[in-house]
């Protein structure tokens, strides 16, 4: 068995970042001031009702995640439910406060596959201001507890009333050999290997750290992939200004969810919202190195997104 931190392997072979986020469209983020299971729904206490709920919207491809206010482990004034959908030039959050975990109020009443699609329900309040989220899951993986909880202090530190309000502490966001791991929404821009220099830039709500970027979650990993490289090429930081297209016999066409991702090397084409594109290649490689993807798992090896240098394309507008 590996006893070596899973972050800390991954980090040694340089284990790429982009391409590695979560895939979904919609995330549904609920106070719960823990303990938190393994599986944070199936095995934390909720009420059975609500488990149910959220267990099937996790089927139908919805992404839920239980969260606290930092060092708090009672809600203070209800409790808090977002919903956010983080489609490029769409992101949007509805946010709630209900009595207790017993009555998520019209977020029980929503379709899970109308949800999974991005169709919000019409909770108390829309907006697009930003959240971000520190997984701090320590039953799902030693480094997520260890270096989320680091990271986390150190904001907590850092932030100003008005940021210390948007911060929260979350369970499993998926890849905690990236960690610490952390997820703003609504964007749905994911980052890992986030160190204490760096956290104050996450506190800028329109900003990524080009360099520390899994990936935005609306979008399929070689899309994510995609996306980095043109961000790379550009140094380009600002978290909403880009989106990624499908080439289909030389035309640029959006993809829905049941996009089937390639298994060989294609084109996707990256559009600016100042109408530049640019065609960039990307292939998935499967490498000679490995690592385990947990604390005290099996090492295996490591599949990346390769992406070939962007090319510019025709203006899209």
């Amino acid at each position: 068995m590996v006893t070596e931190p899973c972050s800390l392997l991954s980090a040694e072979i340089g284990e790429p970042l982009a391409g590695t986020a979560p895939h979904a469209l919609t995330w549904v983020a609920v106070e719960h001031p823990g303990p938190w299971g393994r599986d944070a729904i199936a095995e934390s206490v909720l009420p059975d009702a609500t488990r149910a709920l959220l267990l099937a919207f996790k089927a139908a491809g919805v992404q839920v995640v239980l969260m606290r206010r930092p060092g708090r482990r009672e809600a203070a004034h209800g409790t808090v439910v977002l919903v956010a959908r983080t489609a490029p030039g769409g992101a949007y959050t509805r946010r709630a406060v209900v009595p207790d975990l017993a009555d998520l109020g019209d977020l029980a009443r929503v379709d899970p596959a109308d949800l999974a699609a991005g169709r919000l329900p019409a909770l108390e309040q829309g907006t697009r201001e930003p959240v971000l989220l520190v997984c701090t899951h320590g039953r799902r993986d030693a480094c997520c507890a260890r270096l989320g909880r680091g990271l986390l202090d150190t904001l907590a530190a850092l932030a100003t009333p008005e940021q210390s309000a948007r911060i929260w502490e979350c369970s499993h966001l998926g890849g905690h050999r990236f960690a610490p791991v952390t997820l703003s929404l609504p964007s749905g821009m994911v980052h890992g290997r986030v160190t204490v220099d760096e956290a104050a830039a996450l506190l800028d709500s329109d900003r990524v750290i080009v360099d520390r970027l899994r990936g935005r979650t609306a979008l399929p990993a070689p899309m994510q992939a995609a996306e980095i490289a043109v961000r790379q090429a550009l140094v380009e930081d600002r978290a909403d200004v880009l989106d990624v297209l499908a080439v289909v016999n030389g035309r640029a066409v959006p993809v829905d969810a049941g996009w089937a991702v390639p298994t060989v090397e294609s084109e996707l084409e990256v559009r600016h919202a100042d109408g530049r594109a640019w065609r960039v290649p990307v292939r998935p490689v499967t490498g000679q190195q490995r690592r385990p993807e947990s604390c005290g798992a099996e090492p295996t090896p490591v599949h990346r997104w390769e992406t070939g240098t962007p090319a510019a394309a025709a203006h899209w507008h």
